[in-house]
């Protein structure tokens, strides 16, 4: 099976990306402009090979090491209120409200090179969705602002408003401005947001594998977790903020595991975006709410389940939630997130058969999805199965084409991931609790038979709650 992709010329997969990149338009984004690049048909093996030359890429752009956390700029105080261990409050690094209540925030570009229909893409996201308005003002006017430039350093941005007033930097090379959310993610920086991973509360929700950590101290403070104020707003493995799940890692094992398991399916460079709950913190953060009531007249936010008074002056509502004060609740946030991006994600609680989606029939397309089988209480569950054939490890040794992931351990961080026919008919594996995850993914259309399994429980010999 063959697909159209647009391309200059396959020798991208040999490490030529950051010159074809180079090549695109530098008055806008980066598109399918066929002046530009030439349509070549791919195959599958090859189409693979460019998205994942295009992803380390990326990758190596947001992990810059000589970086804190890979693309946090820091001044000197930053530095030095690290090294005490004491950071500076955030209130002191987020941008002032005029006197209408907006904030303002200047920006120019450093010069025509920049792509800016993207960066613009993402301006016009932020002030969309909260109270926060950028304004071009082309040359430097002796005020903080952000100037966004590339000087070849990747994707980075300093966290908050510094006093500088030739202006701050967001650098974004090409490889930054493939798509908005990146642009997005450093705007947020600028803003005054860490990442996700480095909230206060982040151990509620996250593991850590330092483990899989590249050794290095710069690499190691990459997870460092910050005091931040987060405003009574949840977790979110969604935000745009949250790195992805091998970031830094030194075996391209996983770094962050979710202790939620339908959390994992968001950890990965391409399925976060900018969530409601980002929208909701900065909403906070710089007192939108409070405006938008203001010029409503509206005495309190009438909005419930962490919805928020937008500037419709109407409840803006998460996911999960319906009413017009997002009253009621259908849906946690995260099992809405889940039916809305993985709709092939469930839930098991009885014996029977578990299986690929579509099995018998063959997978023959691009997919992701988590099979969460959970036991009755002193139960655990045994997996036996009767097929399993996806293709073949790719030639690094890892499962790249489609891999079936088992956590099998209460301790979420063991897994084990398989592909082509490792699983030989017969094989049993048993979960060490009352839960095991299955996490299926294919990033290729060519077909692969798949794989089944019956679900059985049987008693925990060690357990006394019968």
């Amino acid at each position: 099976m063959k697909c159209l992709l647009v391309v200059c010329t396959l020798v991208v997969m040999a490490g030529a990306l950051p010159a074809l990149l180079e090549e695109a338009p530098k008055d806008g984004e980066f598109t399918d402009d066929l002046n530009l690049f030439d349509a070549r048909n791919l195959t599958d093996d090859e189409q693979l090979a460019l998205d994942r030359e295009l992803m380390e890429s990326k990758r190596r752009l947001l992990e810059n090491p000589d970086l804190y956390q890979g693309d946090i700029l820091l001044t000197e105080e930053q530095k030095r209120a690290l090294k005490e261990r004491n950071v500076i409050p955030s209130s002191a690094n987020w941008w002032p409200a005029a006197a209408d209540g907006y904030v303002y925030v200047n920006y120019r570009f450093a010069s025509p090179s920049i792509a800016k229909t993207m960066v613009l893409q993402a301006i016009n996201t932020w002030q969309a969705n909260t109270c926060v308005r950028f304004r071009d003002i082309q040359n430097a006017d002796g005020k903080p602002h952000l100037i966004f430039q590339n000087d070849n350093s990747g994707c980075n941005s300093f966290v908050g408003r510094i006093s500088n007033t030739n202006g701050q930097p967001v650098n974004l090379a090409p490889g930054c401005l493939t798509e908005v959310d990146t642009p997005i993610h450093e705007i947020g920086h600028a803003l005054g947001l860490h990442h996700e991973q480095s909230r206060s509360d982040r151990d509620n929700a996250i593991y850590v594998v330092l483990d899989n950590v590249k050794p290095d101290k710069n690499s190691r403070d990459q997870f460092a977790k910050e005091a931040t104020n987060n405003f009574n707003v949840p977790y979110d493995y969604s935000s745009v903020m949250q790195y992805y799940s091998t970031a830094f890692s030194v075996n391209k094992k996983e770094t962050m595991v979710a202790k939620e398991p339908y959390g994992q399916l968001f950890l990965d460079l391409s399925s976060t975006s900018f969530s409601f709950m980002d929208k909701r913190i900065v909403n906070l953060q710089y007192k939108c709410i409070a405006l938008n009531l203001k010029k409503c007249g509206v005495a309190a936010d009438p909005c419930k389940n962490y919805g928020y008074f937008g500037t419709s002056c109407k409840c803006v509502c998460p996911p999960g939630t319906s009413g017009t004060n997002c009253e009621t609740l259908n849906q946690p946030y995260l099992q809405a997130l889940v039916a809305a991006k993985f709709p092939r994600s469930k839930t098991i609680v009885a014996e029977g058969r578990v299986t690929s989606t579509g099995y018998p029939s063959p997978i023959a397309a691009k997919d992701e999805y988590i099979q969460l089988i959970k036991a009755p209480a002193c139960k655990k569950v045994r997996l036996t199965f009767t097929a399993f054939k996806l293709t073949q490890r790719a030639t690094d040794k890892t499962c790249a084409y489609q891999q079936l992931t088992v956590r099998k351990n209460n301790n979420l961080v063991i897994a084990s991931s398989y592909c082509a026919s490792e699983i030989a008919p017969g094989k049993v594996i048993e979960s060490e609790g009352t839960t095991m995850v299955l996490h299926f993914k294919s990033f290729t259309t060519s077909p692969s038979p798949g794989y089944s399994a019956t679900i059985t429980f049987v008693p925990q010999a060690s357990c006394t709650g019968r």
